[in-house]
């Protein structure tokens, strides 16, 4: 089933996925197999725009992981492994608040969940190869709700410890009125967002991430 999943997802069929996934999880013993498996049906939920489903197995994966690692992870390689599942979890979950639109009354309240994440986020993981996009797409959703010296303090972050990134250098100095400096990005991040398989290390051998490693299949 796991590789069944696998190949459904790579043909872009996450809809058999899920399905494949959920069978499989509920098959499961505890331990780093559930964690991996739990973040690729969030990955297929995520990518079929089954937005509420998918931050709620995000939000399964990081409580696997923070609040009961030990079950999940028997070995260091598996802890290690696990890490790296958390990383993506935690970006990916704050991403799919942020995309969220209906009902329109709740859109701010999501906004603040995605940029409450995203600082969780950043806190866990501030060197992350997902932080770049992860300050760019904060300092977005502070600007579009008012809140401007949020907005740049974060935009000046995201210049100042990743100043080579696509993000940083997509980001403009506007002079505003009444504000100072103000700092505005001009394309909004979240509308593609990091893929989990351009962040994630390969092998040796191929192009196999390196979490996707001795999984059962």
């Amino acid at each position: 089933l796991s590789r069944m999943a696998l190949c459904q997802a790579k043909l872009g069929d996450h809809t058999n996925a899920i399905t494949s996934l959920q069978t499989y999880i509920a098959e499961l013993p505890t331990g780093p197999e559930k964690v991996l498996a739990t973040f690729r049906l969030a990955e297929s939920l995520r990518q079929t725009e089954q937005s509420t489903n998918a931050i709620a197995r995000y939000g399964q994966v990081i409580a696997m992981v923070t609040e009961q690692g030990a079950k999940y992870a028997p070995t260091p390689e598996d802890a290690a492994r696990n890490r790296e599942v958390l990383e993506l979890a935690m970006y990916y979950q704050p991403y799919c608040y942020s995309r969220m639109k209906k009902p329109e009354s709740q859109v701010g309240a999501f906004q603040a969940k995605a940029t409450e994440g995203f600082t969780a986020m950043l806190k866990e993981f501030p060197k992350s190869k997902m932080a770049p996009s992860a300050l760019s797409i904060m300092g977005t959703l502070l600007y579009v709700q008012s809140k401007a010296a949020e907005a740049s303090a974060v935009y000046e972050r995201l210049k100042r410890d990743f100043p080579d990134s696509e993000q940083a250098k997509n980001v403009v100095f506007a002079r505003g009125e009444g504000v100072g400096t103000q700092v505005v990005a001009f394309d909004l991040a979240w509308t593609s967002g990091p893929g989990p398989e351009t962040l994630l290390s390969t092998d040796a051998e191929g192009s196999t991430p390196r979490i996707f490693r001795n999984v059962v299949v």
